[in-house]
């Protein structure tokens, strides 16, 4: 249920496609649940009100962005893309607060806008994603369970057409515009 000051004209002004509608929609909600803030092990050991690699820093609500690290091959896994991500021998890229769901969204686009078309394979629908467990810096690694994704179907971020998966008792559900879901 939506208050305050929501109003179809205001959402429907703000979003663009699916990425900025979760983006938009979870910032506006403010799910209690759900934090995907990130940072790295220097900048986080130093504390919350850290400059340290600002840029390197995740907001709250945005999906953490898992870019590719080879485009020239058919598949890769999808916890390879978070251990890239993460780059433990770097910087340690890791989730500040861990909740319930993290909101993960894989960038298969170069700056040339050219798309990369791996499949991603997700073994068990479990991934484990890094976290950090201490004030310290410590990282734990996490199990998530992946429960939905929505995918592009197209050739550049500029056209195409997004449709969502759900997880439901055991079985991938295929949603689509103005249709039931299908198996």
């Amino acid at each position: 249920m939506f208050t305050g000051e929501w109003s179809i004209e205001r959402f429907l002004g703000q979003q663009q496609d699916a990425s900025e509608f979760c983006s938009y929609l979870l910032n506006f909600t403010r799910p209690r649940f759900l934090n995907c803030s990130w940072d790295n092990r220097p900048s986080f050991a130093d504390g919350v009100d850290s400059v340290h690699l600002a840029h390197e820093k995740g907001s709250q609500f945005s999906p953490i962005k898992l870019p590719f690290s080879d485009f020239g091959t058919d598949s890769c896994q999808l916890q390879d893309l978070i251990h890239a991500w993460h780059d433990a021998l770097g910087l340690c890229r890791a989730v500040t607060e861990v909740g319930h769901q993290l909101i993960l969204a894989v960038d298969r686009h170069d700056l040339s806008h050219s798309k990369c078309l791996q499949a991603i394979q997700c073994l068990n629908n479990r991934v484990v994603v890094p976290c950090f467990s201490g004030a310290e810096g410590d990282i734990s690694m996490d199990t998530f369970e992946l429960c939905a994704v929505i995918f592009h179907l197209g050739d550049s971020p500029f056209t195409g057409h997004y449709r969502a998966g759900l997880r439901y008792q055991g079985q991938w559900l295929l949603y689509d515009d103005d249709a039931l879901p299908t198996k």
